[in-house]
């Protein structure tokens, strides 16, 4: 089973696979639930607080603060920031009651672990951006 994958792949590939076992209509909100029952996380989808003053953003979570330069495009007149945010503030809305969320495609095993694999060499493919 192992093939030619290094040690440490094969293992997030059967961790992966141990969570494909829910089922094939599992989402980004599942996976999370799977890494916090598992206590790879502690938690997820926790609120953050966002102050701008100034030229600096603050954001704060229930256990991180975090300050960062604010931006402004030229054009939109849109301020905006950059920052690393803690796994506690990831949420997926699949599971809104209000309609379909922004993310509502199914997990696929193999599209998953080649992401995992691709984000080894290449960690980012386009920042993210914190629109205020």
């Amino acid at each position: 089973m192992k093939g030619t994958l290094p040690l440490e792949d094969f293992r997030i590939s059967l961790r992966l696979k141990d969570f494909f076992k829910e089922g094939d209509t599992v989402t980004l909100q599942n996976l999370l639930e799977f890494l916090k029952k598992s206590k790879d996380i502690t938690s997820f989808g926790r609120g953050v607080s966002i102050t701008a003053e100034g030229d600096q953003v603050t954001l704060e979570t229930a256990t991180t603060s975090i300050t960062c330069p604010k931006h402004k495009c030229p054009t939109t007149g849109w301020e905006y920031f950059y920052a690393t945010l803690p796994v506690e503030v990831i949420n997926s809305d699949d599971t809104d009651a209000a309609g379909v969320g922004l993310q509502p495609r199914y997990l696929i095993y193999d599209k998953v672990f080649d992401l995992y694999r691709h984000f080894q060499n290449h960690p980012v493919l386009q920042p993210c951006i914190g629109r205020i």
